[in-house]
């Protein structure tokens, strides 16, 4: 019973145990979560004109690769991207600003009304 609640289910929350009956729950929790993130990389689209922005990005991506696994693509224009977002779900979306910042903007408003979310970095 939890001290000052007098709660069972707040006292039993208190001290999660594995499902041996031993230790703390949690860190099977965070062991879990990194797992499922190790196996689905993030995808990245990136709208840019420069072919150079996407071999910089994909080196980063690489070199953090053991921490954050991703799949990158490239588009240009903001017609291809569009392509590729509905084909095929996208988590983040860069955006050269040289893409142009109204257009962007326009660009994500118009999946965020057809209920699509999509998270979006405008870069310089």
């Amino acid at each position: 019973m939890h001290p000052t609640t007098g709660n069972r289910a707040a006292d039993a929350n208190l001290n999660p145990a594995h499902s041996d009956g031993t230790g703390d729950g949690a860190t099977s929790v965070l062991t879990a979560a990194k797992s499922a993130l190790e196996q689905v990389p993030l995808r990245v689209l990136l709208v840019s004109n420069e072919e150079e922005d996407f071999y910089l990005i994909r080196e980063i991506l690489e070199r953090i690769r053991n921490l954050l696994a991703a799949d990158l693509d490239h588009a240009d224009p903001l017609e291809e991207a569009e392509q590729m977002l509905q084909q095929s779900p996208t988590v983040l979306v860069l955006f050269e600003h040289e893409t142009g910042n109204a257009e962007a903007v326009q660009f994500v408003a118009d999946f965020l009304h057809a209920g699509v979310s999509v998270l979006f970095i405008l870069f310089c």
